[in-house]
């Protein structure tokens, strides 16, 4: 069980006391039994499924456009809103691939969507923004959009859902992530899974749609390496978290040019006289055990010292807020004047020093969501003097101090939710409408390109997008190649002293 960023989607914008991981989800009508099931548009059945017919396995959502179903965008006006790239006009893939195969047939295509109706109900109070938005309707709107503009390949874009109750995710997410692979392939099938649910964002979840010839499209935001992203090669994509294995030397080079390691006072949270000591606080797991010994190994060869390395238990969240208090105290009898972590379950970390008065000075990135997970959450006592780099605007910093649209692919979600009546008022319902948008339009675009919705199809077409994908949640697209990861550039940041903000527009490619 873990203390990590709560936050549909990408996991990063408030707490949740997850079982392992964090708590989020999208749409549909809740499921408490957590019993397997499958909501499709009323009339049609996923290609190549069982048990789906008809009604469909565990209740009937009908897709926006489909029979039975919403209008086209679930509300959304008519018309190109969105302004998305799609196969509409481009009729059918060549005569080399087949007309229907895993997840799509010679009218539909089918796309699988975890959900988690009930995290607005079941989001703790006092712990950061839990209006995740109407995320059924956000899915529709999206895929409506889609299929306004001739769907993929011709085809009809059908959404197909798979609910997760809070309770279970908290109580086994490694059992809930296994029984969503299910659904999405055996129950029926698809040609790939957008997962905005956090929980489930787990090696479990990985390695079963990937035996299942499935690709997954992740706003999951559990730090990941080239070393991961390899093992489930060419099946894990990550909308949100950049890999580590291009992160760290970018996250050194720019924290040294900010004049992160000067020395600290962790009695006053001030500038002090001396030298940096370094502590490196991480999970007990991998890939973060092979991330920070890059990062020790880094710092080293710098000349900086790493007094201490601290590895905190994950197995349960009291384990986990006892090992951080033990964590401060035996950072603070090390001598340690900075704190490097990779993700934000730090919060406890800072939450226990402030107990103690211990103020060290934090590095961060945007796995921390320093704007909606730090700030305004621990005294701003633990925040003076922290600084990083991040790649997602919208949880590294807040509406004050957002620079504007990060591009046109933001700009054209923002319209296409405005058109389908949905929220835009928090960064938890914001970055949810940025990673399905994304999700769905990763898909699109590169099947569309490849004219192949097969696994090899998608995976071909994301290759070859590259930096030319107008991501909503990011300035610049990582992928192509052997990249799996969205993220592609960061921008330096900094706590001023109220709220975190941007400290330049100079992009730093990844």
């Amino acid at each position: 069980m873990r203390l990590v960023p709560r936050l549909v989607a990408v996991g990063a914008l408030s707490l949740a006391t997850g079982c392992g991981s964090t708590v989020a989800g999208v749409g549909g009508t809740s499921n408490p039994s957590g019993a397997s099931g499958l909501a499709a548009p009323a009339g049609s059945s996923p290609a190549s499924g069982s048990g789906t017919a008809g009604g469909g396995v565990g209740g009937v959502a009908p897709g926006a456009g489909q029979p039975g179903g919403p209008s086209a965008g679930s509300g959304a006006s008519t018309g190109a809103v969105g302004g998305f790239a799609t196969g509409a006009g481009a009729g059918h893939a060549s005569a080399s691939v087949p007309m229907s195969g895993r997840g799509y047939d010679a009218h539909h295509l089918y796309l699988g969507f975890p959900t988690n109706n009930d995290v607005n109900r079941a989001a703790p109070s006092g712990v950061g923004a839990t209006n995740f938005g109407d995320q059924p309707s956000i899915i529709k709107a999206v895929v409506g959009d889609i299929n306004r503009r001739g769907g993929i390949l011709g085809r009809t874009v059908v959404p197909l859902f798979h609910d997760i109750a809070t309770a279970n995710l908290e109580t086994d997410p490694t059992s809930q992530a296994q029984a969503t692979c299910t659904a999405f392939t055996q129950d029926a099938h698809v040609v790939a899974v957008v997962n905005i649910v956090a929980g489930i964002d787990l090696p479990t979840f990985y390695s079963c749609l990937a035996q299942h010839d499935t690709p997954l499209i992740s706003a999951g935001f559990v730090p990941a390496d080239d070393v991961l992203f390899d093992k489930y090669a060419p099946y894990l994509y990550k909308l949100t978290a950049a890999s580590f294995t291009h992160l760290t030397p970018v996250w050194l080079s720019r924290l040294t040019a900010m004049g992160y390691f000067r020395a600290w006072n962790t009695t006053t949270g001030g500038p002090a006289s001396g030298q940096a000591k370094v502590g490196l606080l991480y999970p007990d797991q991998q890939p973060q055990q092979r991330i920070f010994a890059d990062v020790k190994r880094r710092l080293v060869a710098a000349g900086y010292t790493v007094a201490k390395e601290y590895q905190y238990d994950t197995s349960s969240l009291n384990n986990e807020s006892a090992s951080m208090s033990n964590a401060v105290l035996q950072m603070r009898n090390a001598g340690v004047t900075h704190i490097l972590s990779s993700e934000s379950d730090v919060l406890l970390f800072m939450t226990a020093a402030d107990s103690q008065h211990y103020r060290p000075r934090y590095a961060l990135t945007s796995y921390h969501a320093p704007a909606v997970q730090l700030q305004g959450t621990v005294p701003n006592s633990q925040l003076v003097g922290s600084m990083g780099v991040g790649w997602l605007p919208v949880s590294d910093v807040d509406a004050g101090h957002d620079p504007g649209p990060v591009s046109s692919g933001e700009t054209s979600c923002r319209k296409l939710m405005q058109a389908a009546g949905q929220s835009t008022s928090t960064a938890s319902a914001e970055i949810v409408e940025f990673a399905i948008c994304d999700g769905v339009r990763l898909t699109s675009d590169a099947i569309s390109f490849s004219k192949d919705p097969s696994s090899s199809g998608l995976h071909a077409g994301l290759a070859a997008l590259g930096s030319g994908f107008a991501s909503a949640l990011t300035w610049r697209s990582g992928l192509g190649g052997s990249r799996y990861d969205v993220p592609g550039a960061v921008r330096e940041f900094a706590f001023n002293g109220s709220a975190y903000a941007y400290v330049s527009s100079t992009l730093y490619p990844l």
